[in-house]
């Protein structure tokens, strides 16, 4: 970590003393093309008149298929950088991409009326959403859903988590929205 401003740990501490001003807990699963989330908020303090919103965004983790390629601005470095200094300028062959957003749910500003207005401090407040799962989802087994938690007022996230769905009962057949290329999903 770097020594500027008193370096990346003192932020780090000063972040982790400040009291969380929301809380999600997040359950989904995948049915058939359809991603089942449930979602659990809980606040620290009464407010009023609260303007807080619930976003989705579903990723995708190993992310390789033909046309998907990486920059390598360390091929050639006379560092060691982890091996990607003896890797070619663009790595096209093995290269897996992690934490490939492939959908926001109801966009960045959120879903309006996932949270109440007035909010009683403890309260658990439970929401069920259903969406259609993205068509370019290449492995359902690599999905991750983040819920967040959003202060629409400033476009803060005041706190998110993210859970892998349940893909039991997907029996999904992705598709490669841009190439045809079928990947069956089934278990």
């Amino acid at each position: 970590y770097t020594t500027l401003m008193g370096g990346l740990e003192s932020v780090y501490r000063e972040v982790l003393d400040q009291q969380a001003l929301a809380e999600i807990s997040l359950d989904a699963a995948v049915k058939g093309n359809t991603l089942e989330i449930s979602a659990s908020t809980r606040y620290p303090i009464n407010i009023d008149n609260a303007d807080y919103r619930i976003a989705f965004a579903v990723t995708e983790d190993k992310v390789w298929k033909k046309g998907y390629y990486q920059k390598n601005y360390m091929s050639g470095s006379g560092e060691v950088i982890g091996g990607f200094e003896d890797r070619p300028a663009m790595i096209v062959t093995d290269m897996k991409f992690n934490h490939v957003a492939r959908a926001i749910y109801s966009g960045v500003d959120g879903i309006e009326g996932s949270v109440p207005s007035v909010i009683t401090a403890g309260e658990v407040y439970p929401e069920s959403y259903s969406f259609d799962l993205p068509r370019s989802i290449l492995n359902v087994d690599n999905v991750k859903v983040i819920g967040m938690i959003i202060d629409h007022a400033t476009g803060k996230i005041l706190n998110a988590a993210s859970v892998r769905p349940d893909t039991s009962e997907s029996g999904v057949e992705a598709v490669a929205a841009d190439s045809g290329l079928a990947v069956s999903l089934d278990k």
